[in-house]
């Protein structure tokens, strides 16, 4: 993940943002679970492998999966982007 620029890492949030807005943790954040497929008006994120994934309104786990994954990308902080 060291290779994407901020405009694709700010993308792999909203993603995780739009799966947790359908109350569903994704249960294994890794980047084996984040495909980038580039395409001719830029790039789209998809998370894969939702075998360890729940339903959930618990905002505490939702904090942590992003913390994880900011983390992982990179950010220091865990403020909304």
């Amino acid at each position: 993940m060291e290779n994407l620029n901020d405009e694709m890492r700010k993308k792999i949030i909203r993603a995780l943002e739009s799966i947790y807005m359908e109350r569903l943790l994704h249960g294994d954040i890794s980047r084996e679970n984040i495909l980038i497929e580039h395409c001719c008006h830029g790039f789209r994120i998809m998370f894969i492998y939702f075998g360890l994934s729940k339903k959930s309104s618990d905002y505490k786990e939702f904090k942590s999966e992003l913390a994880l994954l900011k983390k992982m990308l990179g950010f220091r902080s865990i403020k909304k982007l």
